[in-house]
């Protein structure tokens, strides 16, 4: 079942009500996300050619995405086939060597939503966020304020979350448009996985 995930060119202009943007301003909107599309795609797929294991193929990838939509954190939560739970595979930003320690269980969570449903979940306040597992950043000290998530498959076998955390500007949110750059940057990493697995057969 592919990710649920419809791009429409029209809504991407239309992040805001359509009347508080001129045409022009509309279309190079557009073209400015279409082309930081492409560029998220192009960086990953060129990890293809580089010799990596799966830990740094994943920090990799979220280190792109951190450049390219300015976020503070990212990780990738992978399920555990034989424990039946989540795992932190990689992570990056001010806490990405303690939270590798924390498992939890496979319906817990936005990654846990995000697995079960198969969609992509853009979160701007996560405090009144009911599906927020708070206890990992708790922990950890690490204030959350928004997220951004999509789910990870190899072929028809899901296998994990891609997730960002936080704007590195206070002032800014994720916005619509990053969730078709999530969902294709997930579907990137699924085939990732699966060439590289399927090399080692």
């Amino acid at each position: 079942m592919p990710i649920e995930f419809e791009f429409d060119f029209g809504q991407l202009a239309a992040a805001e009500p359509v009347q508080a943007r001129p045409p022009l301003e509309q279309a190079q909107r557009a073209l400015g996300w279409l082309g930081l599309r492409h560029a998220v795609v192009m960086d990953l797929f060129r990890l293809a050619t580089e010799w990596l294991d799966e830990e740094a193929l994943l920090t990799r990838a979220l280190n792109i995405l951190e450049e390219h939509l300015r976020a503070q954190a990212g990780s990738v939560i992978m399920l555990d086939r034989q424990e039946g739970d989540l795992y932190f595979a990689a992570a990056t930003g001010p806490v990405s060597d303690q939270i590798k320690r924390f498992r939890f269980d496979r319906n817990e969570g936005i990654a846990g939503w995000c697995m079960e449903t198969n969609r992509v979940i853009r979160i701007t306040n996560v405090a009144a966020e009911p599906r927020w597992h708070s206890q990992v950043s708790q922990q950890l000290g690490f204030d959350v304020r928004q997220i951004i998530a999509a789910p990870i498959r190899v072929g028809n076998r899901m296998i994990g979350c891609l997730e960002l955390v936080n704007k590195l500007a206070l002032e800014e949110e994720f916005e619509p448009e990053d969730e078709g750059i999530m969902a294709e940057a997930a579907e990137c990493i699924g085939i990732l996985f699966g060439l590289r697995r399927g090399g080692q057969r």
